[in-house]
């Protein structure tokens, strides 16, 4: 099995959206499937990845500690 160096190419394995609009929506999204119950992902918020550029969503309320 390789490894991969994502930090390296520029780019993450992690879901990515083109702007901070287009991840807020998945954000109500996901918040909406949770208080139907047809989800446990626990994402509150959106922020941009230094690796990719693109947006992403975590779980983390604490920005500082995304690196």
């Amino acid at each position: 099995m390789t490894r991969r160096r994502t930090h390296l190419l520029g780019h993450c394995t992690k879901k990515g959206y083109r702007d901070h609009k287009e991840a807020i929506k998945a954000l109500h999204s996901c918040v909406a499937q949770r208080s139907l119950g047809a989800s446990r992902r626990h994402e509150v918020r959106a922020y941009q990845c230094p690796r990719c550029g693109r947006w992403h969503l975590t779980s983390w309320t604490d920005r500082l500690s995304i690196g």
